[in-house]
């Protein structure tokens, strides 16, 4: 299928190139096709979720995020909840 696709996009692309110079507006149409080509590309490469690094605490760093989130949901609790 992807095979097709590509094959289907790289025809589109040489036909408005070949047959541009009879049609009004062939650069657009050219334009168009070669970002319709690349576009899957763009989106695969946009998609990928980059691996996270894992970060290791130290353990008075550890208390420091842990005391700080509880203040801030006592803080939500105190005065946001009816």
């Amino acid at each position: 299928m992807p095979a097709l696709y590509t094959c289907s996009l790289v025809c589109s692309h040489l036909a408005s190139t070949i047959f541009g110079p009879y049609w009004d507006l062939s650069f657009t149409a050219s334009g168009q096709s070669l970002l319709w080509i690349i576009t899957p590309y763009i989106m695969c490469q946009i998609s990928v979720i980059p691996e996270k690094a894992k970060v290791e605490l130290k353990e008075d760093e550890s208390k420091y995020l842990k005391e700080v989130a509880k203040k801030t949901w006592q803080f939500f609790k105190d005065y946001l909840t009816p």
